[in-house]
């Protein structure tokens, strides 16, 4: 993974963490709503190993996150 690519992972982390707070939520909350464990939700808030895809975009639809977002962080191109 390239730097460029783990800056944008830590992003998308805090994006999460961001979002839970804003919708009062703990993270056990987050994992139940979510089907994973709260050290899942821990991991992926602190951009820890590696992230599923699939647990990315549960956690985006939970928390109703617009994958429009990451836009603001960077393009695919950027990433590569």
């Amino acid at each position: 993974m390239t730097e460029k690519q783990k800056r944008f992972i830590k992003k998308i982390s805090k994006l999460i963490r961001e979002k839970r707070i804003a919708n009062d939520l703990s993270q056990e909350e987050l994992a139940w709503k979510c089907g994973l464990s709260q050290t899942s939700v821990c991991f992926i808030e602190l951009a820890k190993g590696d992230i599923k895809l699939s647990n990315i975009v549960t956690i985006f639809e939970v928390l109703g996150i617009d994958f429009g977002e990451l836009n603001k962080f960077y393009t695919i191109k950027n990433l590569v």
